[in-house]
């Protein structure tokens, strides 16, 4: 099993899964620092619908929902789908006012209250994957 883990197709699958994690995580850092440089403009929005996704995974289909909202921005009503997905019981009521922070450039660019908001787990997600197969891939490398 050892054996395995130091060969060459071993130090290449934890090489890619590393890499993979690190990605994530610099990409969720990424949006972490672009909202709060350039998404400047708060406002509020009321949540004017929810759109309806189906998602599978293999037997399983659930309905997810998306909130719909709607701002004032340069004398103009905006209505954007929100980027984060909820289960029906935990999405927004239509009707209920948000906070919001737009990015001036790009209205359709923006975030609900909260910048970290469902970044901190791809970040911890990006993490459980990285850390060990760095730790792998330094033992495997060192060892050969």
């Amino acid at each position: 099993m050892l054996d395995v883990l130091k060969s060459d197709i071993g130090i290449l699958f934890f090489a890619v899964f590393a890499l993979t994690g690190t990605i994530r995580i610099i990409k969720e850092v990424w949006k972490i620092i672009y909202r709060k440089k350039y998404c400047t403009y708060e406002t509020s929005a009321v949540c004017v619908d929810l759109k309806r996704k189906l998602k599978s995974s293999g037997n399983d289909t659930r309905v997810i929902y998306y909130p719909v909202y709607e701002f004032e921005y340069g004398g103009e009503t905006k209505r954007v789908k929100g980027k984060k997905a909820y289960y029906r019981s935990s999405c927004p009521p239509v009707g209920s006012l948000e906070f919001i922070h737009v990015d001036p450039e790009h209205p359709k660019d923006f975030y609900v209250d909260n910048p970290h908001e469902g970044v901190i787990s791809s970040i911890i997600t990006g993490v459980i994957c990285a850390a060990p197969a760095y730790v792998i891939l330094i033992w495997a490398l060192l060892s050969k």
